[in-house]
């Protein structure tokens, strides 16, 4: 405990115009400034969006006269609340965006002494995006184009980025919410967006898209070749057993009654 010594000098005006001098002392004053602890944050690690409690006990060998908070984010210098009946004082932010956030507590005593306390904590995002993509068509001509559509994704805060990606021969990626995309091959196209916000957060969706050979919607395929040498001796065979069940008829109708 710190203290000090002071002579304390009295002067008492008497009646008649006289006065008197009395000195005693020395006395000793206490000098220590308030003692801030037992500084609590709640939560430790707030997801937005969320009320932030800060909790501070104050002791003081004088009755304390003021407490208050000063933060960074937002700006703000405000009195904390006094809890009845304890030495604790409390206050409240609230955060709808992840933030980095400093403050400082003071506290005042009757005699003007004060003395502070410093925090910090992390308003974090922990919800991830809802990722929505479409295509308009989804059905295209091969060299027709489809545009990609994340529009509908939806986040807590905000979507940072949108990025499409799919096979077309090699890999291909696009990026925004809003992408556009020329076919040049027939096939079936499974399209894939993944939308993350500003934390990191991220979630994905899949959009299929089919390539037609015509734009009669009929799609490309390939037959196998040793499919194709089996349909052709099959066709063969079946022409040459008509040609023979032809040619038999002719001959018992040559050899009929004439």
């Amino acid at each position: 405990m710190s203290t000090s010594s002071v002579v304390l000098r009295v002067i008492a005006t008497v009646p008649g115009g006289g006065s008197a001098v009395g000195l005693s002392g020395p006395f000793a004053v206490l000098t220590e400034p308030p003692v801030l602890e037992n500084l609590m944050i709640s939560p430790g690690r707030p997801s937005v969006p969320a009320d932030v409690n800060i909790t501070v006990d104050v002791v003081g060998g004088f009755p304390i006269w003021e407490v208050w908070l000063e933060a960074d984010t937002p700006a703000v210098n405000i009195s904390m609340t006094p809890v009845a009946g304890t030495r604790t004082f409390y206050a409240s932010l609230s955060y709808d965006a992840p933030a980095s956030v400093t403050f400082v507590i003071r506290a005042s005593d009757v005699r003007g002494v004060w003395a502070s306390l410093a925090g910090s904590f992390e308003a974090v995002d922990e919800e991830a995006p809802i990722a929505v993509a479409q295509a308009e068509p989804r059905e295209v001509p091969v060299g027709g184009t489809a545009t990609f559509d994340g529009s509908a994704s939806t986040d807590n805060h905000r979507i940072a980025s949108y990025a499409w990606s799919f096979q077309d021969k090699d890999a291909q990626h696009l990026e925004g919410a809003f992408a556009n995309y020329t076919f040049l091959h027939a096939g079936t196209y499974e399209v894939t967006l993944r939308v993350e916000d500003a934390s990191g957060n991220f979630d994905t969706d899949v959009v299929t898209v089919i390539v037609a050979s015509s734009a009669g919607g009929v799609r490309s395929e390939t037959v196998p070749l040793a499919d194709l040498c089996a349909l052709s001796l099959l066709l063969f065979g079946l022409a040459a057993a008509a040609l023979w069940v032809a040619l038999w008829r002719r001959m018992f109708q040559d050899r009929g009654p004439r």
